[in-house]
């Protein structure tokens, strides 16, 4: 038997345990479906009538298709949410094999491609959000894909698996639009390349990335510009830097709150002629502009934001998500306060009291295997002494999400397209560890 199996088998129990939970107990499957949960099984009712819009009709420019097309034929064939999240738990499966892929290639060892892999199985944000109509599982799915092709292409220089991850990675900004940068990274980066090795086939090789990357999303800022009057690829970029980054920003700096702020900037569009929208009730790109001035104007303001998202982005773990799922949650209004007050690991640590047993076994858990994930990565990064463009390459992939998540939301799950990364080096730390403990013991 392949020592990845029982990996596998663990990934497979740990994604199958909240479903199982859910369908003996009798739960109601309301709990595998988040806020947005509902729009993406709306949309992908619409895709099956011929038409990508909104509940009142009108076209929807906000999400990406990728995850409606996912979702379209559970829509057809009515199946329900748990039918949704057991496939997704099969998907989460081939990420951990994915995951074990790369690793394998990187460190050129199965040991910490298994351990890799055995990391990535209990991650706490990769399992839960297989548990939740959400397209996160297929995200890390269609990125691991990219980040393998392209690792292969480092490692050869062929054309082919450049030319595939090209696809795969405008594929990824389908299914989340915040990979539609991606590929002016990987363009720079080659072109940098290009400059210090003195070898202008890295350029040619940028250039290449550019193009199939950008013919492949073309169709979808053609399909919003003809529907709305903007060329955007969605409109949520725009929202979120006016609504979100220059609001936070105008708070900071007045000292009022970002809700009256965010108000203001409502009222504010409302009042303005649109430039050329048909949209009635979001940013326009003149809006968007007027949002990038405000981020300008205040700098400090936005680095300190930006400063206290990575953080937020980093200390959180789901466990709420986790408890909401498994009917933990606190019930007074008491034991709520001090859990939006202080947060859910402060709460186990200082009031443990407030919370029922299993609830605190959840949050512990969940924290632990985080924190000590980022440990275990920390280390495994500093000793695996890889080529400078394997280095360069993660280094530049985790700086770009880092620096586009981490604003005024930064919510965990923003996390998880750095999860395998976390993991493929927390499993070469694990196996460094194993290994050293392993000498000491033949040596005494």
């Amino acid at each position: 038997m392949s020592p990845l199996a029982p990996i596998v088998a663990l990934a497979l129990g740990l994604r199958l345990a909240i479903p199982l939970y859910v369908y003996v107990s009798g739960t109601g499957q309301d709990v595998f479906l988040e806020t947005y949960s509902y729009d993406f099984l709306a949309l992908a009712q619409g895709l099956l009538r011929g038409a990508y819009t909104t509940a009142s009709g009108s076209p929807d420019t906000y999400y990406v298709p990728g995850y409606p097309f996912f979702l379209a034929p559970f829509v057809a064939f009515r199946i329900s949410p748990l039918g949704i999240v057991l496939v997704q738990a099969l998907l989460g499966c081939v990420s951990v094999y994915l995951v074990y892929v790369v690793s394998l290639r990187l460190f050129g060892r199965e040991e910490p491609a298994l351990w890799a892999a055995a990391a990535y199985a209990m991650e706490p944000l990769s399992i839960v959000f297989t548990d939740l109509v959400m397209p996160e599982t297929l995200f890390i799915l269609v990125a691991l894909v990219f980040i393998l092709l392209f690792l292969r292409f480092q490692s050869t220089g062929a054309v082919a698996p450049l030319s595939f991850a090209a696809g795969c990675c405008a594929v990824s900004a389908y299914v989340s639009p915040i990979t539609i940068f991606l590929p002016l990274v990987v363009a720079a980066g080659l072109l940098l390349t290009a400059a210090l090795t003195k070898r202008s086939g890295y350029a040619t090789q940028a250039l290449l990335f550019m193009v199939i990357a950008v013919l492949l999303v073309t169709p979808w800022f053609v399909r919003n510009y003809a529907a709305t009057g903007e060329f955007t690829f969605t409109r949520g970029v725009g929202d979120y830097i006016y609504y979100q980054e220059a609001a936070a920003v105008l708070a900071e700096t007045s000292g009022q709150s970002p809700e009256r702020i965010r108000d203001e900037l409502r009222d504010r569009t409302a009042a303005k002629p649109r430039e050329g929208s048909r949209l009635d009730e979001t940013a326009d790109a003149g809006a968007t502009r007027d949002g990038l001035k405000i981020l300008a104007a205040h700098p400090v303001a936005a680095v300190k934001i930006h400063l206290r998202g990575v953080v937020r982005l980093f200390t959180g773990f789901e466990a709420h998500t986790y408890l909401r799922m498994l009917g933990l949650l606190p019930t007074t209004e008491s034991a709520q306060d001090t859990l939006h007050s202080q947060g859910l690991m402060r709460t186990a640590l200082t009031n443990p009291g407030g919370l029922p047993i299993a609830a605190l076994l959840v949050i512990l858990i969940t924290g632990g295997v985080t924190y000590g994930l980022y440990v275990l990565a920390a280390y495994g990064l500093f000793t695996a002494k890889l080529p400078w463009r394997y280095t360069t390459a993660f280094i530049a992939y985790a700086l770009y999400f880092i620096l586009l998540l981490s604003g005024p939301l930064a919510y965990s799950r923003y996390r998880i397209p750095l999860v395998p990364v976390i993991c493929i080096f927390a499993g070469y730390g694990m196996w460094c560890i194993v290994s050293r403990i392993r000498r000491i013991g033949s040596q005494s």
